[in-house]
């Protein structure tokens, strides 16, 4: 399940309230792309906007779409413990594969905050977890002695890192050996992070590139680097355009250019400008992924 290129699914909305019609579409063709897993609820799939009610359905769509033939990682990330609790409970009733749990944002808890936090959602539902470090979006950094007290947590799958200091990868497979799975979380150095001991992606990226993305790991298991190289330089483009401003907001308008969603936002997220929405339609059409 933690292996190869895994999707952080945009949440597809109509009039406020999520698309269900085109939550299980969505699904269905990263099945048919060759996609991994899907992480749903999580930043990348506006999360943090989402009502308990919402995340369950969210859930119970893709979960119906994929016919258990496709792995489901369900976000369990919030401010607090006890929401993160009650979400990581919610997912697995409702048939999520594992779970995500992002650091707590905002409040910037200690290392023993960090560690009794994951440890709550970790013993709060019998799924595999995987921890999503990404201090940019949360203001906290896991440290690797905390890592290793978690590490000794018997579901503790994955990492996910959403950082580019790609010495760390190197450094948590020579001390973890294969504890645990490494994925990266930055597409524009994914490819890097794989070479420094990583296992795959979850892309944001793969959102409008699935089968570029599937292609690119398979390649990189192959050991066919030719082929990694060549998919890499053709991603690099729209990976730039699609972090031209906050993520989700340039993928979430490549993915209704693709016809596959609406480009509507939930405040305090926006649509792209005039010229973001050039740059971004650009980038798919250099990419093959969209006509001129």
């Amino acid at each position: 399940m933690f292996k190869k290129s895994i999707v952080a699914l945009i949440t597809p909305f109509l009039k406020d309230q999520i698309d269900e019609g085109a939550v299980e579409a969505l699904v269905a063709w990263h099945l048919a792309q060759g996609t991994s897993a899907l992480v749903v609820g999580g930043c990348t799939g506006e999360g943090p906007s989402l009502s308990h009610e919402e995340h369950r359905v969210l859930i119970r769509r893709a979960r119906a779409s994929t016919g258990g033939r496709l792995p489901l990682i369900a976000a369990a990330s919030t401010f607090t413990t006890k929401d993160a609790v009650f979400l990581a409970r919610q997912a697995e009733k409702e048939g999520a594969d594992a779970l995500m749990v992002l650091t707590p944002p905002c409040l910037k808890p200690n290392q023993e905050g960090l560690f009794l936090h994951m440890k709550a959602v970790h013993d709060a539902a019998a799924l595999p977890l995987m921890i999503y470090h990404n201090p940019g979006r949360t203001g906290g950094a896991l440290h690797d002695d905390t890592l290793a007290r978690l590490a000794d947590l018997p579901r503790i799958a994955a990492l996910k890192d959403s950082t580019d200091t790609l010495s760390w990868p190197l450094s948590l497979r020579l001390r973890f050996g294969d504890r645990f799975a490494l994925l990266s979380g930055e597409d524009p150095t994914f490819v890097a992070f794989l070479a420094q001991g990583g296992d795959g992606t979850v892309s944001v990226t793969a959102n409008v590139a699935p089968k570029l993305y599937a292609a690119l790991h398979d390649a990189w298991y192959a050991q066919d680097l030719a082929k990694v190289a060549r998919i890499r330089d053709r991603l690099f483009p729209l990976t730039k355009a699609l972090f031209c401003t906050t993520n989700p907001i340039p993928v979430k308008y490549a993915v209704s250019l693709l016809g596959h969603c609406r480009d509507e936002m939930r405040l305090p997220l926006v649509p792209p400008t005039p010229k973001e929405a050039r740059l971004i339609k650009d980038a798919l059409i250099t990419a093959e992924l969209l006509d001129a």
